[in-house]
């Protein structure tokens, strides 16, 4: 089940104040004020990252009753104005599968709690203003198929722990400001297809590992 939330919200606002197990997925579409993922990241901010409310919260201030009661939502969609840094809590929502948070202007650094969530399998956090690097813990995402982090400010080296996620398919990191040499880390990614580094600052040799790769069909490396 798919959870619409349209221009309506305030209008509708009873229906959602309690999530039930039958919710799997919050996708904005109409929404301009994008209260729904916005109050969630505001509550998951005030949560303490290793710890769960069990208390009401007020719902005028929150759309929703108890953490255990959104931690059934598989998916986070929305290409609405955030303007939020993404919150270290995040891992409570621990069934997502999907978070497609585009042009979202989401800002500060990509939170490595993000990387314990043990069943994403499509991340793309592209067109935000992300910084910092890319956590070494991204490689923790086992099940990943998907990793867009394109055209944010992320700096640093390529995150060579991506030779752990070998379900994946789409890598791409393009527009951001990586640099250094691209390591020999792309002996497991035997189910690559397309791989964009375009637009950093890497050197631009090719290890073996990535050109010998049998799935391929894309690279791209331009400057």
């Amino acid at each position: 089940m798919i959870y619409t939330i349209t221009s309506d919200i305030n209008k509708n606002r009873s229906s959602f104040t309690t999530i039930d197990s039958k919710l799997n997925s919050i996708e904005l579409l109409n929404s301009p004020d994008n209260d729904t993922i916005i109050n969630l990241f505001t509550y998951l901010h005030s949560i303490n990252s290793s710890n769960s409310i069990q208390k009401p919260i007020n719902d005028e201030q929150h759309p929703f009753e108890y953490t255990d009661s959104f931690s059934m939502v598989s998916e986070l969609v929305s290409s609405k104005l955030l303007q939020l840094e993404i919150p270290d809590s995040i891992h409570l929502l621990h069934n997502l599968t999907r978070i497609e948070l585009i042009k979202c202007q989401l800002y500060g650094p990509l939170t490595e709690s993000i990387c314990s969530l043990p069943s994403l399998t499509y991340l793309n956090l592209s067109f935000n203003h992300l910084t910092g690097n890319i956590p070494t813990q991204i490689g923790d995402l086992s099940d990943l198929l998907y990793l867009n982090l394109s055209n944010n400010s992320f700096a640093g080296d390529f995150p060579s722990s991506v030779n752990k996620l070998t379900k994946l398919s789409h890598l791409l990191l393009n527009n951001n400001c990586l640099d250094g040499d691209i390591p020999d880390c792309f002996h497991n990614l035997n189910k690559l297809k397309v791989f964009n580094i375009e637009h950093n600052k890497f050197s631009f040799r090719l290890p073996d590992s990535l050109l010998n790769l049998q799935n391929m069909y894309s690279i791209k490396i331009s400057p």
